[in-house]
């Protein structure tokens, strides 16, 4: 979209006390169709994007650890996971492709800075659909099967960041 889209969004944020999102390297398989391609410089298009998201928070005025101008990441993809969050650790990562996109569940640990904060895991249909074959079973039944998948993907990331020395508490 360029800085002047992207104005209005981190504008209001400051009005309305939210963040704003940046597509940056999204899950879907062809991904890398347009946000790989490599410029002149040999850099490749999601790193044009990065340092766009680096300057417009440094125009931020905030004396938080985390920005409000945050970045979508897709789990499928753990080295542009560990690469962003070495070169923005300010970020807050929305990662989506977690669940239904795949098992992408020792990924996620790239998503964290070092404390063990700083992403958002997203799993839509993982847990919208978590009854599966089950659209018979009773209100109270889906419940408890979407229930389960929530706790079953809480679990499986702080496992998972237990592993990676990213979990403290």
């Amino acid at each position: 979209m360029g800085r002047d889209g992207l104005l209005p969004f981190i504008e209001s944020t400051k009005v309305n006390s939210s963040g704003t999102f940046i597509l940056l390297k999204t899950s879907n398989p062809s991904a890398g169709d347009l946000q790989d391609i490599q410029m002149q410089n040999g850099l490749k298009l999601t790193d044009k994007v990065s340092d766009l998201i680096v300057s417009l928070q440094q125009a931020e005025d905030s004396s938080y650890t985390y920005s409000s101008i945050g970045a979508v990441i897709g789990a499928s993809y753990p080295k542009d996971l560990q690469y962003f969050r070495e070169k923005l650790p300010r970020c807050i990562f929305l990662v989506p492709g977690y669940g239904t996109q795949g098992d992408f569940s020792e990924n996620i640990k790239y998503a964290f800075n070092s404390d063990g904060y700083g992403a958002l895991i997203n799993a839509s249909r993982s847990i919208n659909y978590a009854f599966g074959e089950h659209i018979d079973a009773s209100e109270e039944t889906i419940r408890q099967m979407i229930r389960d998948a929530v706790i079953k993907m809480n679990e499986d990331i702080n496992y998972n960041l237990e592993l990676a020395n990213k979990i403290h508490w």
